[in-house]
This record gives C-alpha cells, structure tokens and sequence, in this order.
C-alpha cells in the first residue's frame, strides 16, 4: 500500500470512529488493528520493530489475529457484543503506556465475544 492510501485509510478510519461509524463484528479487526498498532509502536518501539516491517505489516497481521479470532468464535456459537468491541476500540485509544504494558488497556476488550463456557 502507497504512503497516501495508509494515511487515507488511516483517517477514514478516524472519521468513521468519531462519527459513530458502522463498528460490526466483519469491521471489528480493520477497526482495531491500527489502534493496536499504533499504542504498539508508541510504547513499545522494540517490539514493534522486531515483529513488524512497516505499518502496513503491522495492520495487516492484527486484521488477521484478530478476523480468525472471530471466526473462530462465531463457528463455537460465542456472541459479538457490538458496545463492548466500541469500548474496547475507545479503551485502546485512550490507554497511557504504562495500562500498555500492565495489561490493562486490553481488560476492555474481554467482553467483545461471549462463548456460552463463560455464561
């Protein structure tokens, strides 16, 4: 992907966040994957540079993790819960380095699918 089209895509994504955009399960990983990736990069640089080659790698493999994930829990009967995946991306958008690294920041994001094990 061109420079311009990430920006692009990366500023769709912010209109389409702060205008209360069309957040579903199937949008879910394109949503969350550059917030994911950039608290990564800002907190931890070293990581992100080992693991990823550029941006674009970055947002491509947590769009992956995170489209299989759904898959799979869709496939085993879980729900996506479409108010927890809004707070989750919110959460992750506001959460300090220091709630990056504790965990805590991803805390919200546990209660995006839920399995009837966990019922």
């Amino acid at each position: 992907m061109r420079p311009a089209s990430a920006l692009f895509r990366s500023l769709s994504l912010v209109v389409l966040a702060a205008c209360g955009g069309d957040l579903t399960q199937e949008t879910f990983p394109t949503e969350v994957a550059p917030v994911i990736c950039q608290q990564t990069r800002t907190c931890a640089l070293g990581y992100y540079e080992s693991e990823y080659r550029d941006e674009d790698d970055c947002i491509s493999q947590i769009e992956e993790q995170y489209s299989a994930e759904g898959t799979e829990n869709d496939a085993a009967g879980c729900v996506f819960d479409l108010e927890e995946a809004e707070a989750c991306v919110e959460a992750l958008k506001g959460a300090t380095c220091e709630e990056w690294f504790e965990g805590d920041a991803l805390e919200d994001c546990a209660d995006v699918w839920t399995c009837a094990s966990e019922v």
